[in-house]
């Protein structure tokens, strides 16, 4: 047996159809999720499609997404993992160890900064052996919306449910606006934005995506799951709006109360604390979202970036006593950038040392639910 880059489309047709079948338990709602996925995320290499493969059968899968994130250092490229599977017979032989190195070498091939994956729910010990760190911490914020929020504009503006074709790109304006200033927040292209009602219809109801409007056109929007809101994005000069249209949504609703699931340090949550309406805070894990360094430099140098020390000897000294090559070197050097963070401290796995002090970067990639794989 051989683990590979896929030859042709056959191969990957293939491996599809594998995945739908293990991951079921729904064969038909498993196709038609994968059928999903390869329409928004076409396959843009064949070597991006990680195969193991015997004779001619496809009996192993794991496939390579093109991902970006807003740094301090700028964009850049990471790969993302989906679909790892192992035919059943073959389970407890080492091939999905085997599937994960070869996708880790050809991410490095590609010039990925880093490895983000999406496992269906955390396997004890799987992932970490390849070097990956748990990054699944979701911090929700309870507020009190008061007559405070918001100021005198938003007695001009409304709230409307529903994507609007024709605003598109304040969408993604106001997306830009909110999320380009996050530490490793997705970076999403014009391409993503042009998809976004086949991007949002397994995620998020219509109802569930709202419009903050200003007369006739929308200044940002916000999205809820669950009653929470999973995303607020808007114009920067428009962020008092925006909380308007919060407060707004929750007297519809005849709540004094909301649930921000949003990243720490987004300027919504930052506005709400600094007023004040804080009521609680809630860490939460979910130990499928993994992350593994691939290229130490680009993280150096989003680090030196970020700090403003770029010639730091310190610095220096800890990227170079680590090597990317090595699977538990990779986890190390991301538990030491990330330190004493909230995310680490809820999601490290057992017998990962605590490391003490404030952190190099203040989070590992945050993303919206919108952006799983």
């Amino acid at each position: 047996m051989e683990v590979r880059g896929a030859k042709d489309l056959r191969e990957v047709d293939e491996a599809y159809e594998l995945a739908a079948r293990i991951f079921g338990p729904n064969y038909f709602e498993a196709k038609e999720t994968y059928d999903h996925v390869r329409a928004l995320d076409p396959l843009r290499s064949l070597e991006d499609a990680i195969v193991l493969v015997n004779g001619k059968e496809v009996v192993g899968f794991e496939h390579i997404l093109d991902r970006r994130y807003y740094s301090p250092a700028g964009i850049v490229q990471a790969g993302g993992l989906t679909a790892l599977c192992v035919h059943p017979g073959l389970r407890g032989r080492g091939w999905s160890l085997k599937i994960m190195d070869a996708a880790i070498r050809r991410s490095q091939q590609r010039g990925d900064a880093f490895s983000v994956l999406f496992a269906r729910r955390a396997i004890d010990g799987f992932h970490p052996r390849n070097g990956y760190v748990g990054i699944g911490c979701h911090v929700e914020m309870q507020v009190e919306v008061s007559s405070e929020i918001g100021g005198p504009s938003e007695l001009n503006g409304s709230l409307q449910t529903g994507i609007i074709d024709s605003y598109i790109n304040i969408y993604a304006d106001s997306y830009a606006d909110s999320y380009a200033d996050l530490v490793l927040s997705v970076y999403r292209d014009d391409e993503w934005w042009q998809e976004l009602e086949a991007r949002l219809a397994r995620r998020v109801e219509a109802k569930d995506f709202v419009n903050v409007m200003a007369g006739r056109r929308p200044i940002g929007y916000f999205m809820l799951r669950a009653g929470k809101v999973i995303e607020a994005a808007s114009l920067r000069q428009h962020r008092a709006e925006l909380l308007a249209g919060l407060r707004q949504y929750c007297t519809s609703n005849h709540s004094e109360r909301l649930v921000l699931a949003l990243p720490t340090g987004h300027w919504c949550v930052e506005a709400l604390r600094s007023m004040n309406h804080t009521l609680s805070v809630r860490y939460s894990w979910d130990g499928g979202h993994m992350v593994r360094i691939l290229d130490k430099d680009a993280f150096k140098k989003m680090v030196m970036q970020y700090t403003g020390n770029g010639s730091c000897e310190s610095l220096e000294t800890l990227f170079g006593q680590y090597d990317m090559s090595d699977h538990e070197s990779a986890r190390q050097l991301l538990l030491a950038i990330v330190g004493a963070s909230q995310a680490v401290r809820c999601s490290r796995d057992a017998g990962d040392p605590v490391v003490p002090g404030a952190p190099l970067l203040p989070m590992l990639p945050t993303w919206s639910i919108v952006d799983e794989l």
